[in-house]
């Protein structure tokens, strides 16, 4: 992740930059100098959730702010994680 961001900056890419990427079992977005924000609904029918990521809050709903330079990790468990590039893990939900 930081060396992707590094590059962009060592080539003119001005501004923050946000990358959203997906393995097919984890959905990885990264923050840095933009905002990024996810919000957790709950599927009234079923124990499933969905999470929702945008570069702005979008609701009146609950949305939390994905802090500066981590990677927001949600897996096919719908366990989130953020880790900071300088390596604090945090677990949610």
């Amino acid at each position: 992740m930081c060396s992707a961001a590094g590059w962009l900056e060592e080539n003119g890419f001005e501004g923050g930059k946000n990358f959203l990427m997906s393995s097919g079992r984890r959905l990885y977005a990264y923050r840095n100098g933009r905002g990024l924000f996810y919000v957790v609904r709950k599927n009234p029918l079923t124990d499933m959730k969905t999470v929702l990521v945008a570069s702005e809050v979008l609701t009146d709903e609950e949305w939390r702010d994905v802090p500066e330079d981590h990677l927001l990790v949600i897996d096919d468990n719908q366990q989130i994680v953020t880790i900071s590039v300088a390596g604090k893990v945090t677990t949610c939900c």
